[in-house]
């Protein structure tokens, strides 16, 4: 379940009663990418998919698909309304890393890849050879 800010919801009522988006939705999409991991995509659509998860608001949908609810379940959408980064924002209790735009996340801290590259590097190096002693 995803909760709507009062000014979320009057930004999506706002921009949904323009004439050329007459029977449009919002979807919340994440995808792969951002410095973070994820990516959060708050769009215009006209299309519902037969696994789409569809959440009535007062007078709006907002439509995920079920991926996605999985990473943002319990978020709120909210409206950035400053001069400066102004746009749909998400408030997701599960991302425990973000980036420091708020437009990418991850639910869990990455593995560095230097360590892993190492690992794999000492595992080349040592392969059917006995290491030097110190």
């Amino acid at each position: 379940m995803l909760s709507v800010s009062d000014l979320a919801a009057s930004e999506v009522a706002d921009v949904l009663a323009r004439p050329k988006n007459q029977g449009r939705h919002i979807r919340i999409r994440v995808t792969k990418g951002g410095c973070a991991g994820w990516d959060y995509n708050v769009l215009l659509d006209d299309k519902i998919e037969d696994d789409d998860q569809v959440h009535e608001y007062d007078g709006f949908k907002i439509v995920t698909d079920r991926f996605s609810l999985g990473m943002i379940r319990g978020s709120e959408l909210d409206f950035n309304d400053d001069l400066i980064g102004r746009g749909f924002i998400l408030r997701n209790p599960n991302a425990e890393v973000t980036c420091g735009c708020g437009t990418s996340f991850n639910i869990k801290p990455r593995r560095s890849r230097m360590k892993y590259m190492r690992d794999k590097r000492e595992d080349k190096v040592g392969a059917g050879r006995e290491r030097p002693k110190a």
